[in-house]
């Protein structure tokens, strides 16, 4: 047998080394070197690198001994760079490799959203219920640029209030925002407290609350995050589509946890948690979420499973478009149109018939 015997189970003779030529040699070396230790690329090359430096190293110290320091020193350097050079492509690899992770768990792995879902809702309820909201007041500007702003004192001085006037919602939007910058329009201004032609809005009662003309914000800080929640609870809905294809185990996916929500919500509600939609609380957020789901299940069995697809054409050109509608309608471009179509009388549009307009 040659010098290259059993290389990748092939065998050599020593008159084969004429044949393969100087390359082939080469290349049969480096392989065998690699079977016999068992090592990688990476670490016949970092052996490599490393005779190298010693053998330069030889060198100078022979040619002048009075060198060896320094040959030392430029040694170790080159030996404390390519180390350098080699932990910041190892720091660069470590931080694409938590990236990647983070999107992987955050579109796979269930019980990621999960652990989520609850890190939000303990943190909403925390600062819902233990956060000390202090009394705090507003101004409201005249009609007149001359004349003052008249100013409103709302007491409060309490914790884990839920009212219109002492809630922890306003209050983080208040320290954060500024209250010049929220919502001048609440929707608990078309309460019996705050309006004669409730649940419209109208016009003060005469022993209206001072908190009935305060700025709120109805997408607020806090509130957003069980908005969050309930988009994860959109996104289980979506996993199932994806991992299911059986018609009966969606349904069943979908229908256990639609039906746990609605039942924890109304059993919060009867416990005092209130549904609320201001303030998003966990109870309005379980019985929406859940009796969407509910609907989803029911108008998934009429169209994709019993195929009743003709009555449904139009909702599924504007789900198709939702994106568009949402941005006409946010615009007012499409009230104005609606508005254009009418009978004999501009009043008699399309937005009255179906109860939107007046």
């Amino acid at each position: 047998m040659g010098p290259y015997e059993r290389i990748k189970g092939h065998e050599y003779e020593d008159d084969d080394d004429e044949k393969i030529g100087a390359a082939g040699r080469i290349f049969l070396v480096d392989q065998k070197e690699k079977i016999i230790r068992g090592r990688s690329d990476d670490d016949v090359h970092k052996d490599k690198d490393k005779d190298i430096e010693m053998g330069l190293y030889a060198k100078a110290k022979a040619n002048n001994p009075n060198a060896s320091a320094s040959a030392a020193s430029s040694s170790s350097s080159f030996t404390s760079k390519s180390y350098h050079h080699h932990q910041k492509q190892l720091h660069r690899l470590i931080s694409l490799d938590v990236f990647r992770g983070l999107t992987v768990a955050i579109t796979v792995y269930k019980f990621f959203c999960r652990a989520v879902a609850l890190l939000l809702t303990t943190i909403y309820l925390s600062l819902l219920y233990g956060l000390y909201v202090p009394s705090w007041e507003y101004q409201i500007p005249m009609g007149t640029s001359v004349s003052p702003p008249k100013i409103f004192s709302v007491k409060c001085g309490v914790r884990g209030n839920t009212g219109p006037a002492c809630n922890a919602v306003g209050m983080i939007d208040r320290k954060i925002f500024g209250i010049q910058h929220l919502y001048r329009r609440p929707i608990y201004s078309r309460t019996k407290q705050c309006s004669i032609n409730s649940p419209d809005y109208g016009p003060l009662p005469a022993d209206a609350p001072s908190w009935c003309q305060a700025p709120f914000d109805p997408e607020g800080l806090l509130s957003s995050v069980m908005a969050i929640v309930t988009c994860l609870v959109g996104l289980h809905y979506g996993h199932i589509i994806v991992h299911l294809k059986d018609h009966r185990d969606r349904i069943l996916h979908w229908m256990i946890p639609s039906s746990s929500l609605v039942v924890l919500g109304l059993a919060l509600d009867l416990l005092g948690m209130h549904l609320n939609k201001p303030l998003y609380t966990l109870s309005y957020m379980c019985v929406t979420a859940g009796a969407a789901g509910i609907l989803f299940v029911g108008i998934y069995i009429m169209v994709d499973v019993c195929g009743y697809r003709r009555m449904t054409v139009l909702m599924e050109w504007m789900g198709m478009h939702a994106l568009m509608i949402y941005i006409l309608a946010a615009c007012n471009v499409l009230p104005v149109v609606l508005q254009g179509f009418y009978w004999r009388q501009p009043q008699n549009n399309i937005l009255r018939l179906i109860g939107i307009g007046k």
